[in-house]
């Protein structure tokens, strides 16, 4: 039985029972209750009401066809990731929320900074080894755990290689990444910066990401902005300020970095971990031929992004993609689901894999120490199976804030525009 339908009956038993004042009350908690789960039952019903206020159409898109004509829109209009994610993410700049010249400029300087990178086989060797670090300590690998191991991975990677001369790759090639190996030594610059003890508060800053992006209350912005101070301090002493025109206290250049490579990882990771771990019986079945297969039924399950969404100017319409709903109507594609498709796919995609295959294969061949739902907070979809009266509210609360705002800022926009005919 639904929630919808137990509200019906504690309705009814209300109206004949208690008074108007605690059926009003129960009225409110009710609905309160219900609105927070329309994001996690995958209902949009929040977005189509900021695009009515806002004056645009909508269509929601299911057909695999329809979809892939979706993904060719580069923009992706006011929507979740305009008037949510680009505040959650502030003080950076994301890659996957910003839209026109502020994007093409952070993926222009994306693609630039990946070609100083070292080679990928170094970052599979690397997640690969420490991951039988994590795998050989006494303690269980929870999630504050994970979140860790992940940071660790991407900061020994970027900078296994300071040692050496910076020089630029051309013609990058994506073909099977065999690792290749790092010795200690090479990890010696990196480990200047980082300790057990950074790592922890690199933890505790991407919660705060986290809750602001997950809409479950209000981040600390001193918290937030530890995370950039420590890696802003790492690349400015490193040999990538030898790349040409990159200043790395211009937020379009250590963005490309901090978004990408260490909060949306720390998040991301960890919530894809819960679905390894939920979905375990599927891998122990053998239903998938390969293990990134496995894995990409995970993040489609539990990638904190259930919506896709892109804006035609043109047509003035805002087009959504519920990931569930697509896996349910079996179009599920995870090269367009979890990584999306077009100008605006996920440019770490190859990266990402990478990471999943090297540090999940060794975890999901024993999982008696893997208890990744531990301490697992602020998921942006509801992982940690703890949703609080207040984180309710607040959700709500910015929600309709948002709405509100959204519709102010159109009838402001089309009070100008009669102004200047009248005129």
């Amino acid at each position: 039985m639904s929630w919808f339908y137990i509200i019906l009956l504690i309705e009814v038993f209300a109206f004949l029972y208690l008074r108007f004042l605690y059926f009003f009350l129960l009225t409110l908690a009710l609905i309160l209750y219900g609105f927070s789960q329309i994001r996690y039952s995958l209902k949009i019903l929040p977005l189509l009401l900021i695009s009515y206020v806002q004056g645009v159409k909508t269509e929601v898109v299911t057909e695999l066809k329809d979809i892939k004509k979706m993904m060719q829109l580069n923009d992706k209009g006011r929507g979740v990731e305009c008037l949510f994610s680009q505040e959650g993410f502030s003080p950076m700049l994301s890659l996957e929320s910003e839209n026109g010249p502020n994007w093409e400029r952070l993926r222009e300087n994306y693609l630039t900074f990946f070609s100083y990178t070292p080679s990928l086989g170094k970052f599979a060797f690397i997640a690969n080894q420490e991951v039988k670090r994590i795998l050989a300590l006494p303690d269980n690998i929870d999630s504050i755990q994970i979140s860790k191991s992940t940071v660790k991975i991407f900061l020994s990677w970027l900078f296994c290689e300071n040692h050496l001369k910076l020089e630029k790759k051309e013609n990058i090639t994506f073909s099977k990444v065999e690792p290749e190996e790092v010795r200690p030594d090479d990890l010696k610059f990196v480990e200047q910066f980082v300790n057990d003890d950074v790592f922890t508060k690199l933890y505790e800053s991407s919660l705060e990401y986290r809750k602001h992006l997950a809409i479950k209350g209000k981040a600390d912005p001193a918290k937030k902005q530890y995370a950039v101070d420590v890696v802003v301090d790492i690349l400015s002493k490193s040999k990538y300020t030898s790349i040409p025109n990159f200043n790395w206290k211009d937020p379009f250049i250590f963005s490309i970095v901090m978004q990408p490579m260490i909060i949306s990882p720390m998040i991301n990771i960890s919530d894809i971990a819960v679905g390894v771990k939920r979905h375990k019986d599927l891998y122990n079945k053998k239903d998938y031929k390969e293990f990134l297969d496995y894995i990409d039924y995970c993040i489609m399950k539990n990638h904190p992004f259930v919506v896709l969404e892109r804006y035609n100017k043109e047509t003035n319409t805002q087009f959504y993609l519920e990931i569930d709903t697509c896996h349910r109507a079996s179009t599920f594609d995870p090269t367009i689901l979890n990584y999306a498709m077009g100008p605006r796919a996920c440019l770490g995609r190859v990266i990402a894999r990478i990471f999943l295959e090297h540090f999940f294969q060794p975890i999901v061949e024993d999982m008696t120490k893997f208890y990744p739902e531990v301490n697992h907070l602020y998921s942006g979809r509801d992982n940690d199976d703890n949703m609080s009266f207040q984180e309710t509210i607040y959700q709500v609360t910015k929600i309709f804030g948002v709405i509100f705002k959204e519709y102010l800022r159109a009838r402001r926009e089309n009070n100008q525009i009669i102004e200047s005919k009248d005129n």
